[in-house]
């Protein structure tokens, strides 16, 4: 996943994000593994105050297009789209 376009984004309006990817985890009680299956955005705090963490599925990472559509840093103001995985090439909707 390229995550400099948002980085730079949220960088340009003084707030700053962090992109974890989250790997699938094994449950000992049930015995299956545990995938997430979507991305998520949350607001989380540290020592240097709050930031963005976007956590993004292992398996998803490298198919995951974020962008930024627009960008108000005066007014704190980041209009990003929905995420949307990058097409696979060969395939169709047929």
């Amino acid at each position: 996943m390229n995550s400099k376009p948002i980085e730079s984004g949220f960088a340009q309006m003084g707030a700053r994000i962090k992109v974890r990817e989250i790997p699938a985890r094994w449950t000992q009680g049930d015995r299956s593994w545990i995938s997430p299956q979507d991305y998520s955005l949350d607001i989380r705090r540290d020592g240097k105050g709050e930031f963005f963490e976007l956590r993004v599925p292992t398996h998803l990472s490298d198919a995951l297009d974020v962008t930024v559509m627009q960008s108000e840093p005066k007014q704190r103001h980041l209009l990003l789209p929905p995420p949307q995985a990058a097409a696979v090439s060969g395939t169709s909707g047929k």
